[in-house]
């Protein structure tokens, strides 16, 4: 089977990249909750740019050396919670909300 025929994996000429799945959890690691029906709404470009930022923002938590992209411009700041709120929680992503204000709701 190939990547075109794959079903729920995102498609780029070099970059096989996660399944859904794995960019929900992924995000999940940084803090971000975003459901498998939600991210279909995303564009294919939208869903990369989201993979690469949150591999690469996991992966410099842990001191790695890696160059960190900026956090995509659709995507909300982190949600912080009152000040003595411990284990706040990740930030709810409405990735309807984001295809809409994209255009990409088409």
């Amino acid at each position: 089977m190939s990547a075109q025929h794959t079903p729920r994996r995102i498609k780029h000429p070099i970059h096989k990249g996660r399944g859904l799945e794995g960019v929900c959890i992924l995000a999940g690691l940084v803090g971000y909750a975003i459901e498998l029906d939600g991210i279909e709404l995303l564009t294919a470009d939208q869903r990369l740019e989201l993979e690469v930022w949150a591999e690469r923002t996991h992966l410099r938590a842990s001191d790695n050396l890696v160059h960190l992209p900026p956090r995509p411009t659709w995507l909300p700041a982190p949600w912080a919670g009152a000040e003595d709120d411990w284990g706040r929680g990740p930030t709810p992503i409405d990735c309807a909300a984001i295809a809409k204000a994209t255009g990409s709701d088409a």
